[in-house]
């Protein structure tokens, strides 16, 4: 801990305080290579502070999938990332008494860097030019922004963003859930220390990168120059790899491999510690961002990893063994394709009960499907539709409203059927949207394709677009959703309708769409 001291004094990291305003203590955690990164304990300041904000435009792997690789055209993929980003950030004075660690004393750095205690007097920041005693303690404190405390994430991505900004990178081309996804012209991903981009003009990609470069230079955020891709058909970022090549995202190998060992371990052993299952979860939770129905396999082990004693072993229980398999050995699935193009159709789904299922659909572009699918899952996004003479507008709601140049007579009625049991409206709108996909997907001709379908069930558009739910009553809809999109190598985009514009309203009530014929009698015909 002396030695660690020393040298974070001289590279100016750290600065030594008589008082302090608080203390946590320091502890490493390995990297690759067998390498260790130091980390300060900064829960109780964390849990002292204000919230802190949500980093703002914070890229996941769930970002990639929405990137659309069209056939024909190049994309050249790029990454920057900054070196020792949290050694770099410079903390305001007034906050770096916060950020102490545990005492030392002047004697014991003397004699760790065989230097005389004189030449460590001006180490202390608050001497006032008095000399400290040899054997005062003194406080080490970080003197920039430490990883560990809960707003230094929050500052790092955003230093990161200004320089994207300074180079000029425009705001409609950043990659986050809470936005529409960029056009393909160029994209930028930022998550804290790395930025990655993907150009299909080559010249502009070179541009940018040179200018990101100079910019990062300029306010003393360093690359890490081993770690640079530039223009590239082929990229690692936030432990994915992603092909230009094969249009496809996945779980790097040398981040899935050990994963998967550690898997068959427990399985093998049948015994694990609650912190040691928790640690291997969170990298394939990380992994299920890629392909979201696969969130679904896990439930009891959610409880298990609460269990305390966290680090004692004990006996995992079969069922949270057998949802440890399932997930292990559906590791191949486990990516995205990227050349999925939207399908040409836009499709609703609603239940009501007083009567059943309703699903309705309409032919469009794949242009008019595409703008419609990029509001899927965002914040505050809805779509609307002309109102016919005499329909009531509805309340007003919170969000953003996208009204499209149609009416919900453009829909044809897909299926009118009567719900066979009673149910929660819930459970009855999991099992309308499961309806909806089962009819789209009865043709080969609509795998591999984005889906987009528009729902008025707030609930279950979140549950089933997250891939998960607590809610037992629709578990295991979720779960049927998910097993046909994996199967059919379907990307499913839900966007929320208000009720009085969702075209399935009408026949999920018993209504009569008056000049609709229904497909549903068709394909009894054919059956």
């Amino acid at each position: 801990y002396l030695k660690l001291v020393w040298r974070q004094l001289q590279c100016g990291k750290t600065r030594l305080w008589q008082r302090v305003q608080a203390i946590g203590a320091v502890f490493a955690v390995s990297k690759s290579h067998g390498r260790q990164r130091e980390v300060w304990d900064g829960s109780t300041i964390s849990a002292m502070a204000a919230k802190p904000p949500a980093p703002e435009c914070l890229a996941n792997p769930s970002c990639f999938v929405d990137l659309m690789f069209n056939p024909g055209h190049e994309v050249y993929m790029s990454k920057r990332d900054v070196h020792t980003c949290f050694d770099v950030l410079q903390a305001p004075v007034a906050i770096q008494q916060w950020f102490g660690r545990p005492p030392v004393t002047l004697h014991e750095l003397a004699q760790t860097a065989s230097v005389a205690v004189d030449d460590l007097q001006h180490f202390v920041q608050d001497s006032d030019g008095k000399p400290v005693g040899a054997h005062e303690q003194v406080f080490p404190a970080s003197t920039v922004w430490p990883m560990g405390f809960s707003f230094s994430s929050c500052v790092a991505q955003a230093a990161t963003l200004s320089c994207c900004r300074e180079a000029g990178i425009s705001e409609e081309s950043f990659m986050s859930l809470d936005r529409p996804p960029p056009a393909l012209g160029e994209a930028c991903g930022v998550a804290t220390d790395d930025t990655f981009f993907f150009h299909t003009d080559k010249l502009l990609g070179q541009q940018r990168l040179e200018r990101l470069d100079a910019v990062m230079a300029e306010k003393g955020m360093p690359k890490n120059v081993s770690k640079d891709v530039t223009l590239e058909q082929e990229m690692k970022a936030l432990g994915c790899l992603i092909s230009a090549k094969t249009a496809t995202v996945e779980p790097a190998s040398e981040k899935l491999v050990p994963l998967f060992l550690a898997w068959l371990d427990v399985l093998t052993k049948g015994v694990a510690s609650p912190r040691g299952v928790h640690r291997a979860l969170g990298v394939h939770q990380w992994f299920c961002l890629l392909q979201r129905p696969l969130f679904s396999v896990f439930d009891q082990i959610y409880q298990f990893i609460r269990t305390e004693p966290a680090e004692v072993q004990v006996v995992m229980p079969e069922s949270i063994r057998t949802e440890i398999a399932v997930g292990a050995f559906l590791m191949p699935l486990l990516g995205a394709d990227l050349s999925r193009q939207f399908l040409p159709k836009l499709t609703a789904s609603d239940a009501a009960p007083e009567f059943g299922f309703g699903v309705s659909y309409m032919s469009c572009s794949a242009a008019q499907a595409t703008v419609v699918g990029f509001l899927a899952e965002r914040r505050g996004d809805f779509i609307k539709f002309y109102l016919e003479p005499g329909e009531q507008e509805g309340k007003d709601r919170l969000g953003t409203p996208h009204t499209l140049p149609f009416s919900k007579k453009c829909f044809k009625v897909a299926v009118k059927a009567r719900a066979q049991w009673k149910a929660h409206s819930g459970s009855l709108e999991a099992h309308g949207l499961l309806l909806a996909l089962k009819w789209l997907l009865r043709s080969h001709k609509h795998f591999h394709h984005r889906l987009v379908v528009l729902v008025d069930a707030k609930a279950i558009l979140g549950a089933a677009s997250k891939g998960r739910t607590s809610a037992p009553g629709i578990r295991g809809v979720v779960r049927h959703i998910g097993s046909l999109l994996l199967a059919t190598n379907s990307l499913l985009r839900l966007v929320y309708v208000p009720t009085e514009h969702n075209p399935a309203d009408a026949p999920s009530r018993g209504k009569q769409v008056c000049g609709r014929h229904r497909i549903r009698k068709q394909i009894s015909k054919r059956c």
